[in-house]
């Protein structure tokens, strides 16, 4: 629980730390060259310096992100600065999963498939997808206990399921764990998972929506 708390809530500080940093070093420039050095700077060597302070690395990332993101970046940076960030850190990002999603797949290559792995590669599956029903049932649920729920709770129960989509973060912590016995069926079961997810769910969530709220496609 130690080790929990401390990841977790150090993760967090030091996200919020690193957003206040490139706060201020934003609002001193606006220029396209500099923003994008900051917030690499900000990136790199806070992630450097969540290992070495023994915090999670990706939860002061994405603090970060969505602080700098959505709060610090309207009000230190034009539209027009701001849409060129934006753009460069798109590209950086398709171009980190396209490379994440590579070496998953060499990776791989070198895992044996046994009756075992089969087995496991659609428990997965299942199992996440139980995990995700019941992460978004138990606060759907205690919501509806003190507010009216317009929608269908069911059908939108449904569809936060099947559109709860997992991609590049769950690649990079599996594939950032330890070498050890178990590396390789997590890593295998991860890629499952995700693969299901972008190429199943992913193209069908908008099918389902459509079925299970056609009122809302006529009336739009």
């Amino acid at each position: 629980i130690t080790v929990f708390v401390r990841e977790v809530l150090g993760g967090v500080l030091l996200g919020v730390v690193l957003a206040l940093i490139s706060y201020i070093l934003l609002s001193g420039v606006n220029r396209y060259a500099s923003n994008v050095l900051v917030t690499l700077a900000m990136v790199t060597s806070g992630y450097a310096f969540a290992e070495w302070s023994e915090v999670s690395g990706p939860i002061a990332m994405v603090v970060l992100g969505l602080s700098v993101g959505n709060y610090m970046l309207p009000r230190t940076i034009d539209e027009t600065g701001r849409r060129e960030l934006e753009d460069f850190w798109q590209m950086f990002d398709e171009s980190l999963d396209s490379i994440l999603f590579l070496l998953i797949g060499l990776h791989l290559l070198v895992v044996p498939l046994t009756a075992t792995t089969w087995l496991v590669i659609p428990a997965s599956i299942i199992i996440v997808l139980v995990v995700r029903y019941a992460s978004v049932a138990i606060p759907v649920t205690l919501w509806t206990m003190h507010e009216r729920f317009e929608s269908d709770r069911s059908a939108s129960l449904q569809l936060l399921t099947w559109g709860g989509l997992r991609g590049g973060l769950s690649l990079a912590l599996a594939l950032s764990l330890d070498i050890g016995s178990d590396k390789d069926l997590i890593l295998l079961m991860t890629y499952s998972v995700v693969v299901f997810s972008i190429l199943v769910q992913g193209s069908t969530v908008g099918r389902l929506y459509r079925s299970i709220f056609p009122a809302t496609q006529t009336a739009a």
